[in-house]
């Protein structure tokens, strides 16, 4: 299968592993800080999910639905591009997502709370590290 790489992708996971780095470094109560993504549709506050095998497509049971979802999308994905012929043509797209989990979702003065979400890269304006206060 074919793997796909963007700078402002490569930026997200940066900005990921240097918040790892913060959260490990405070007690379980003060663990506020999370990636926050800026999109024209709202501010995305969550963790990012971390990537699964991509050779190991196998369900076991003790996989959670997100879990379940990209192995079954990948293995779609790679049978798809195997299958490819002459008379199939390819269109051409941005594939790059990132996975959210425990997402709260903030739009015109309402927040919205979601299990996970998957954004696309290039809906991406801006990220940050931390957590939105109203104070």
């Amino acid at each position: 299968m074919k793997r796909y790489m963007s700078n402002k992708f490569i930026k997200i996971n940066c900005l990921n592993s240097l918040l790892k780095v913060l959260n490990d470094k405070v007690s379980s109560e003060e663990k506020l800080n999370k990636l926050v993504i800026h999109t024209a549709n709202g501010i995305y506050i969550g963790t990012l999910k971390e990537p699964i095998d991509s050779e190991n497509y196998e369900v076991t049971n003790k996989d959670d639905i997100l879990t379940i979802y990209h192995k079954v999308l990948y293995e779609q994905i790679a049978k798809a591009e195997n299958d490819i012929t002459d008379e199939i043509e390819r269109v051409l797209e941005n594939p790059i997502t990132i996975t959210l989990e425990n997402v709260e979702l903030r739009c015109n003065n309402v927040i919205t709370h979601l299990p996970f979400i998957e954004i696309f890269i290039d809906q991406i304006i801006g990220i940050s590290l931390g957590s939105i206060s109203s104070d």
